[in-house]
């Protein structure tokens, strides 16, 4: 495979640049996320959040966006185990129209599927959650205030979304699998370098050992 992209892709590709468009807006200042996209959203809750409640946000970034990554802040956090935030993604279906060459693809949200759902002040996201497509729902559940504790967590949440567009052209299909099949390498060669790594044991295989 490398030896073909070698042969046959084209000179000005270089593949540690992203595919991504440079152009747009910079992120606001004091956004935690460093990204080159001009697809970006920061949803938040209010801080303290609202009791008793069932507060929606959606985030929904344009058709050309085909992947989302999504940070939490290190401050998120309920002081309740039933004040939840759910986070959830569409399940989609495509539908054809048309005859012959000129048909169209026409794609419907059936419904949204709950991905995750966070609460109380550990097991929040401490890396960057890589989405597919390009809307996400987030949806803060809370219950009445019963903890009665000034130490408790009220903050809510707040992540930044970041939309990310992948476009590629006829000849980079081919590029794509060498990235793809790099990937795959590494993460066989990772495996086989643990310290745990779990070896047959008995009289045949000593001499393997």
């Amino acid at each position: 495979v490398s030896a073909l992209n070698q042969k046959y892709a084209p000179p000005a590709f270089n593949p540690n640049q992203s595919t991504d468009s440079t152009t747009g807006n910079q992120p606001e200042q004091g956004l935690s996320a460093c990204t080159t996209s001009n697809h970006y959203a920061v949803i938040e809750s209010d801080h303290p959040y609202k009791q008793a409640a069932v507060t929606q946000y959606k985030v929904s970034f344009p058709d050309c966006v085909r992947w989302m990554a999504i940070e939490f802040d290190p401050q998120c956090g309920t002081a309740q185990p039933e004040d939840v935030l759910r986070l959830l993604i569409p399940s989609r279906s495509m539908h054809f129209s048309g005859l012959g060459s000129k048909s169209l693809v026409h794609e419907t949200i059936n419904s949204w599927t709950e991905l995750k759902k966070f609460s109380g002040s550990s097991g929040w996201p401490t890396a960057v959650l890589v989405l597919p497509g390009n809307e996400a729902h987030f949806s803060l559940e809370t219950a009445s205030d019963y903890v009665k504790d000034e130490k408790a967590c009220f903050y809510g949440f707040k992540c930044v979304a970041v939309g990310y567009e992948f476009n590629p052209g006829l000849d980079e299909g081919i590029i794509q699998l060498e990235k793809e099949l790099a990937y795959l390498g590494s993460v066989c060669a990772a495996a086989l370098m643990k310290k745990d790594l779990a070896l047959p044991i008995g009289n045949e295989q000593e001499t393997d050992l």
